[in-house]
């Protein structure tokens, strides 16, 4: 007997026949499970597909971004490459023509260094022909002059009166020249007439002897052209300040000393700062003539520190000697300052050209200082000031402070030079111009012009005064 499908059946031990569970049936089940997990699996393994799928799509998105940053980075660098190339190369272009054009200009300034340099040599030749020419005629002259000169001493050999004068005459002894040796020709140089501007130390040394004024602005005229000497003087005489106040003050001397070798009698070599004929005057005074002024004597000065350093010493330290007047060392009640003042006011004279003639001596003249030995009352030297930097030309002081060379008498050497300060102030006339005064108008003390009214009126004086009047 067939057993109905999915059930199984069994035969007991008392022979019955009995109904099981069928193996068919947990089979299904187990199927049924199977197919759920399967769905699940396959549920789960599309969610993590997608997944995937996304991150994947989010990851390629993120890659074409930064491949498109790359991308653009690229394609900026290269620009920026491309144009820095440009410009290197612009750079080297132009460098290259600036190269070309210096090479081409210092091949032209060779050329024209080269066409000076012959025609200088072709102008030397010239010129020494011409004076080898010269220089022969000159013989020739030299001869014709000496021939001229015989012919007309010629007779003079047959005058015994003559003769006998030329025996006296050759009888008196001769001034001896002084012989120029080494030392001498140290100074034989010319003089610097328009002055040396102090230096930084000189005015650093003078400031600290109390010496003020040395910081002002000092301007020099352009003196080169006629033009500009019309012009100066043009400005100078519309200058309605036309009185001056000019200020001369010495402030030191620098000598000009060497060492001097002499000899003895026994032949011993003996070396110093001073030579035979030549010394620093411990004591001296200043002599000059500005403009109308007469001649004036400065009063005597000497060397401050000069007893406490002793002159030798001063001498070796190549310092500037400050002067210092003597009679403020004596303990005189004056200043130490070596400063002295001239008052130029044109309305104080009855001369019209008064001021002109002013203004152009400032600008065409020197002051002569002459420098004297007070102790030997001997001439020292001479130094000539130019006075045209002292015009104003519109300011109110015009200042000058230079260095001077020292000449001594016989204008053979340079002994040293002399450091001055000078100021021209301008200022107002005291009174008012001549044609002012005729028609009787003057100034007063606030400035204002008035005229002067005669009083037709007769004296009126208080009583118990009387009038004495003395014949």
């Amino acid at each position: 007997m067939k057993a109905p499908e999915g059930k199984m059946k069994s035969v007991s031990q008392f022979g019955q026949i009995r109904e099981g569970p069928s193996k068919t049936d947990g089979r299904y089940e187990r199927g049924k499970f199977q197919e759920q997990d399967d769905l699940k699996h396959r549920i789960m393994i599309n969610e993590r597909q997608k997944d995937l799928d996304f991150q994947r799509t989010v990851q390629d998105e993120r890659l074409q971004k930064e491949l498109e940053e790359i991308r653009n980075l690229k394609e900026r660098m290269m620009l920026d490459i491309s144009e820095k190339a440009e410009k290197q190369g612009r750079e080297v272009e132009n460098s290259y023509s600036r190269e070309t054009e210096y090479q081409r200009h210092l091949s032209a300034l060779r050329d024209a260094q080269m066409n000076s340099e012959l025609k200088t040599q072709k102008e030397f030749e010239e010129l020494k022909n011409l004076m080898q020419t010269l220089s022969k005629q000159r013989d020739i002259d030299q001869d014709k002059m000496i021939e001229i000169k015989n012919q007309r001493e010629q007779p003079l050999l047959f005058d015994k009166i003559d003769q006998e004068k030329w025996k006296i005459i050759d009888g008196i002894i001769s001034v001896p020249r002084k012989t120029v040796n080494q030392d001498d020709r140290a100074f034989a140089v010319q003089p610097d007439f328009d002055g040396k501007e102090l230096t930084r130390a000189d005015k650093a040394h003078l400031i600290h002897y109390g010496i003020k004024g040395l910081l002002d602005e000092a301007v020099e005229l352009n003196v080169n052209t006629h033009e500009n000497m019309e012009k100066n003087i043009k400005i100078e005489l519309e200058d309605p300040l036309k009185a001056s106040l000019i200020l001369v003050q010495f402030l030191g001397f620098r000598p000009k000393i060497v060492n001097f070798t002499k000899k003895t009698q026994e032949n011993e070599k003996i070396t110093s700062l001073f030579g035979e004929d030549y010394s620093v005057p411990e004591k001296l005074f200043f002599t000059m003539n500005f403009f109308d002024y007469p001649l004036f004597e400065t009063d005597v000065l000497t060397i401050e520190g000069l007893h406490e350093k002793g002159l030798s010493n001063m001498l070796a330290s190549n310092q500037t000697l400050i002067f210092v007047k003597e009679s403020y060392l004596r303990g005189g009640i004056e200043g130490k300052e070596a400063t002295y003042k001239f008052e130029v006011d044109p309305s104080l004279t009855r001369s019209p050209d008064y001021y002109e003639e002013y203004v152009k001596y400032l600008y065409r003249k020197s002051l002569n200082i002459d420098i004297w030995d007070a102790e030997k009352l001997m001439l020292f030297g001479t130094i000539k000031v130019p006075l045209r930097n002292l015009l104003r030309q519109g300011r109110q002081v015009a200042t000058l402070t230079r260095e001077f060379d020292v000449i001594d008498p016989n204008f053979s050497r340079i002994k040293g030079s002399v450091q001055i300060l000078l100021k021209n102030i301008g200022k107002s006339q005291q009174i008012m111009e001549m044609n002012d005064h005729k028609k009787g108008f003057f100034n007063n003390k606030d400035g204002k012009i008035k005229k002067k009214v005669k009083s037709k009126k007769p004296l009126q004086l208080p009583k118990g005064i009387k009038i004495r009047f003395f014949f």
